[in-house]
């Protein structure tokens, strides 16, 4: 009798899938309309990052593996830039005696927001100014992530809202209160808040 082998996908292959799939979407929307609606370009940024942190949820349950969010410093302001990068939980090192955070590969890896778009990012009710100056007398070039997803299904708490950027706002005045927020409801699950869209 012979046995029958049964093939399929994995749980991170789909997870993979749909994150290409997502981000592909959000940038041949923004690239076939360019000129749409503020409304419409402030949601895709958004579904965009959503997707990555629905994706970096799963991924930390799934490797028993903590995923960071993490944003770099404008040098020259000491603003938040537009990059912000993905990172790994690489456990402590044995010299430092310091937890190490390493890089990570797409469908994560770095980003960066696009120029007509800006963010502003609260962690656990701070703001990441405050912290990005507190971090600034460390020796260390890169920051290590704020927004932390952990295996145990937690997420630090956080606020993200994006908008247009004031340049953008010159040319679309009245788009001044559309935005775009990530957060936590009070059971500790990401949620978004869409422009003209109810909470979901």
């Amino acid at each position: 009798m012979r046995l029958r082998h049964y093939t399929g996908f994995s749980l991170i292959e789909l997870l993979v899938v749909m994150l290409i799939v997502a981000v592909i979407a959000a940038g041949v929307s923004l690239a076939v309309n360019p000129r749409g609606s503020s409304a419409k370009q402030i949601n895709l940024q958004g579904e965009r990052l959503f997707a990555q942190m629905l994706y970096a949820f799963d991924e930390a349950l799934v490797r028993n593996q903590a995923l960071g969010l993490a944003v770099e410093q404008d040098e020259s302001d000491l603003q938040v830039s537009r990059e912000y990068a993905w990172k790994r939980d690489g456990g402590v090192d044995r010299e430092t005696k310091e937890r190490r955070w390493l890089k990570t590969e797409n469908p994560l890896g770095v980003h960066e927001l696009a120029e007509e778009f800006a963010w502003s990012i609260e962690i656990e009710e701070v703001s990441l100014e405050e912290n990005l100056d507190q971090l600034l007398n460390e020796d260390d070039e890169e920051i290590d992530p704020r927004i932390i997803f952990y295996p145990s299904g937690e997420v630090s708490e956080f606020s993200i809202t994006i908008t247009l950027s004031e340049e953008a706002l010159q040319d679309d005045p009245e788009a001044i209160n559309e935005r775009y927020k990530i957060t936590l409801n009070e059971r500790g699950e990401l949620t978004r808040y869409r422009v003209g869209v109810e909470e979901q």
